[in-house]
C-alpha cells in the first residue's frame, strides 16, 4: 500500500492547474477516450482573482528562464524522435516546432487519445487561437509536413486543419471522412465542427484530466499500479491557493485494512512550536509483506501504519515511527540477524557502520558526514513504536497541536494525511541534498543552476500544503489537496531535478551508494 500511495502522489504531482471532479465523469463505455486533457491556458488564468500565488510564481525571472530552457530542450527532444535528420534539417524543424510549444501553455488546449483498434492509439491536439496565431500554426505545420513527409508518401505523419477558432493536429494518420462529411476516425473534430468547442469540460477555468489507466499502463508500467483502472482529476484556483481533487477507481475491491490510528502522541514533539510537517499513512502491511527486505527484518507482525514529521528548530530534524508489538525485542532481533551483514555492505561502500547501543535501546549509523541516522525504541502507555531519524533530537515536553491530531481521529476512512509548511520543508530538504550526495549517487542540485535558482526564488511564496487520501468505496479513493503550486516540497525537489536532468524530458535518476574509487582510480 505504501508503494501505491507513493505512486499516487507522483500522479498527483503532475496535476498543476485548476479544477473539480465528480465520479459521474468516469464513463464506462469502451469507446471512451483513453485520455482527455483540458487546460484553459495561462492567458485566461492571468489576472484572475484565483490561483494568485501561481500567477506570481510564473512571473518570477527564475521561473521564466527555467520554463524557456525546458521548452527549448523539449523541442530538441521531439526533433530527435522524428527520424534521422541531418543537423541542418534538425535546426529547421526545431525552429518550426519551438514557437508552437509555448502556445500549449498560454492558450486553451484540449488533448484526446483514442484506441482505434486495430490501428492503435490515435491522438488529437486542439488549440484555441486568435486569427493571427492560427495563420502562424498553419504556416509552420505546413512547412513541417513538407520537411518530414517523403515525396512518395502523401499521408504525412499528422493532419492539420483549422475549424472555427481551433487549430487541430491529429495523428498518426490523417482524418478520413465518409461521403456525408462526418469524421469517422476523429470524434473530437466532429464535436468542434458541430458545437464550436471540444466538449463541456473544455469550457471551464480548470485543468481537467480523465484517463483509462488500464490502457495507459502499457505506456507507463512502472508508474501505474496493476489494479488502478481510471482517474479523473481537476485543479482549480481559489484565492491564493489551488484546490486539487482526484477520483481513482480500481478494477476490483481493495482490502484497505483500515484501523484505528495508533498515533505516537508522546513521541511526536513540537519543540519551540517548530513542527513544520506531519504525515500519517495506514494500510501498508500488505505492501510490506510483498517485499523480501521487510520480511527478512523479523518484525512480526509487520506494521500497518507509519508516521513521519519534521521540525525547523535545528537542521535535519526529520523523524518517523511505526507501531510494533515489542520494540525492545524488534531492536534485538534486527541487531542479531542483520548488523554484521549490513556492516559488510557499508564498509564496502565506505559509508560508516551500524552500532547497537550498549543499553539495547537502539541502533546508530555512525561515521557519516554530519548526519547520525538512528532507530530506537519508543514506549508509550498502550503501544510500542520503532522511532527513526537522521539526527538525534533533544527531548521536549511540547505535544503536537491537538487540531492536527483531530484531522486523523475525527474520520474513519482516511488512508493518508500529509500537512507541511512548504517553504520550511523546501529549506530543510535542500539542506539535506549536499549531504546525501556525498554518500549516494543522488546528484547535487547547485544553487547556481537554473532549477536551484528557481527553488530559492519560489520558497518565500509558499505556505501550507495539505493532502488527504480517503477511501470512498470498496474500489475507489479520493485525493484532495490544498496548495499554492499543486506540489508539496518533496515533489518540487523532484520537479527541479527532472527539469535540471541532462536526460529531460525523460526521467532516469536512480539512487544507490556512491561507488568507492579503487586504488588505481
Amino acid at each position: 500500500m505504501k508503494g501505491l500511495i507513493i505512486r499516487l502522489i507522483v500522479l498527483l504531482g503532475g496535476l498543476t492547474a485548476f479544477g473539480r471532479i465528480g465520479a459521474e465523469a468516469l464513463p464506462s463505455n469502451s469507446a471512451a477516450p483513453v485520455l482527455r486533457v483540458s487546460f484553459p491556458g495561462f492567458n485566461k488564468i492571468e489576472g484572475s482573482a484565483d490561483g494568485v500565488t501561481l500567477q506570481e510564481v510564473r512571473k518570477i525571472p527564475a521561473s521564466v528562464a527555467l520554463r524557456e530552457t525546458a521548452l527549448n530542450r523539449l523541442g530538441s527532444y521531439i526533433v530527435s524522435k522524428l527520424g534521422n535528420l541531418d543537423s541542418e534539417k534538425e535546426n529547421q524543424v526545431l525552429n518550426l516546432i519551438r514557437p508552437l510549444l509555448g502556445d500549449l501553455f498560454q492558450e486553451q488546449t484540449y488533448i484526446e487519445i483514442r484506441d482505434q483498434d486495430p490501428t492503435g492509439l490515435h491522438w488529437t491536439l486542439a488549440v484555441n487561437l486568435d486569427e493571427a496565431r492560427r495563420r502562424f500554426w498553419k504556416t509552420n505545420c505546413s512547412a513541417l509536413l513538407e520537411s518530414l513527409t517523403p515525396a512518395a508518401d502523401q499521408s504525412g505523419p499528422f493532419a492539420a486543419e483549422a475549424i472555427n477558432s481551433w487549430f487541430i493536429l491529429s495523428g498518426p494518420s490523417p482524418s478520413v471522412q465518409d461521403a456525408s462529411g462526418s469524421n469517422n476516425i476523429n470524434p473530437l473534430v466532429d464535436r468542434i465542427r458541430r458545437d464550436g468547442h471540444p466538449g463541456q469540460e473544455a469550457s471551464g477555468d480548470s485543468l481537467f484530466i480523465e484517463a483509462d489507466l488500464s490502457k495507459l499502463r502499457t505506456l507507463l508500467p512502472r508508474l501505474i499500479p496493476a489494479k488502478l483502472s481510471r482517474l479523473t482529476a481537476n485543479v482549480r484556483g481559489r484565492e491564493s491557493s489551488l484546490k486539487t481533487e482526484i477520483f481513482l477507481r480500481f478494477s476490483e475491491p481493495i482490502d484497505w485494512q483500515l484501523e484505528s490510528w495508533k498515533i505516537p502522541l508522546n513521541t511526536i514533539r513540537d519543540s519551540k512550536n517548530s513542527l513544520m510537517s506531519f504525515t500519517a499513512v495506514q494500510g501498508i502491511r500488505p505492501w510490506l509483506k510483498a517485499r523480501a527486505v521487510a520480511n527478512q527484518l523479523g518484525i512480526d507482525p509487520l506494521p500497518n501504519q507509519l508516521f513521519a514529521w519534521g521540525q525547523s528548530f535545528a537542521p535535519y530534524q526529520i523523524q518517523a515511527a511505526v507501531p510494533v508489538s515489542d520494540a525492545s525485542a524488534e531492536i534485538e532481533t534486527i541487531a542479531r540477524m542483520h548488523l554484521s551483514e549490513w556492516n559488510k555492505t557499508l564498509a564496502k561502500n565506505s559509508v560508516g557502520s551500524l552500532e547497537k547501543l550498549m543499553d539495547g535501546t537502539g541502533i546508530l549509523w555512525k561515521s557519516l558526514p554530519i548526519l547520525t541516522p538512528y532507530v530506537q525504541i519508543s514506549h508509550e502507555s498502550q503501544q510500542d513504536f520503532l522511532l527513526g531519524g537522521i539526527f538525534p533530537v533533544p527531548p521536549s515536553a511540547n505535544p503536537p497541536p491537538s487540531e492536527l491530531i483531530r484531522e486523523l481521529t475525527d474520520r474513519d476512512n482516511l488512508l493518508y494525511y500529509d500537512w507541511e509548511i512548504t517553504q520550511a520543508r523546501l529549506v530543510q530538504l535542500r539542506s539535506l541534498i549536499p549531504l546525501l550526495s556525498i554518500v549516494t549517487t543522488l546528484p547535487a542540485l547547485p544553487p547556481s543552476s537554473l532549477a536551484g535558482q528557481w527553488l530559492g526564488a519560489i520558497e518565500p511564496k509558499l505556505g501550507n500544503t495539505v493532502t488527504e487520501i480517503s477511501v470512498s468505496g470498496p474500489n475507489t479513493i479520493s485525493v484532495l489537496r490544498t496548495s499554492h503550486l499543486g506540489f508539496n516540497g518533496l515533489e518540487l525537489i523532484g520537479l527541479a531535478y527532472w527539469l535540471d536532468s541532462p536526460a529531460f524530458p525523460r526521467a532516469t535518476t536512480t539512487i544507490g551508494f556512491r561507488p568507492v574509487p579503487g586504488p588505481n582510480q
